[in-house]
């Protein structure tokens, strides 16, 4: 949420804001070269430890930018909205969710046709505006 831009992978975080020395792979990428079960828990727990530690220390980075008065709008979105669906979202996430395609293209031309309606009326009272805007 503090930049938009940035991907929102743990790993590609911590390293564009924690370490940049740490190198970002992901899991497949990281054992690409053996099977899971072939990796002895003990590795595997190591591997897994790391996260959580990431994760904190990143929070320990982000906390202060959002909760820094001018960020307070986008802090209020987190905490107010995000926060409270990601019990939603994760469960979404992991079990799968079905859409209705047909439905979804029809919702998106009604807003986008709504969009439409809407810059033509703002540029035509921008165009009465721009002897004012001008001057």
């Amino acid at each position: 949420m503090i930049d938009e831009n940035e991907s929102a992978k743990l790993k590609d975080q911590y390293s564009l804001h924690i370490d940049p020395t740490q190198e970002t792979y992901s899991i497949e990428e990281f054992f690409k070269t053996v099977d899971y079960e072939d990796v002895p828990p003990e590795l595997m727990a190591l591997y897994a430890a790391l996260d959580p530690l990431d994760t904190v220390e990143l929070f320990n980075w982000q906390y202060p930018i959002l909760t820094a008065p001018e960020m307070k709008d986008v802090y209020k979105v987190f905490r107010d909205i995000e926060l409270p669906i990601l019990n939603v979202t994760s469960k979404m996430e992991l079990t799968g969710i079905a859409m209705d395609l047909d439905y979804a293209q029809r919702l998106s031309k009604v807003y986008h046709d709504q969009d439409e309606e809407l810059q033509k009326k703002i540029d035509e009272e921008l165009l009465k505006l721009e002897p004012t805007i001008n001057a």
